[in-house]
């Protein structure tokens, strides 16, 4: 069972703000429906 590409993956990331956008955007994805 493979779990790759399941999150969102975001580049780029400056500063503790963006890194706590970053990291919710990336746990949110999880639940997101991917066709």
């Amino acid at each position: 069972m493979s779990s790759a590409g399941q999150m969102t993956t975001i580049l780029g990331v400056k500063g503790i703000e963006d890194i706590s956008n970053a990291v919710m955007k990336c746990w949110s994805s999880q639940f997101e429906f991917v066709a």
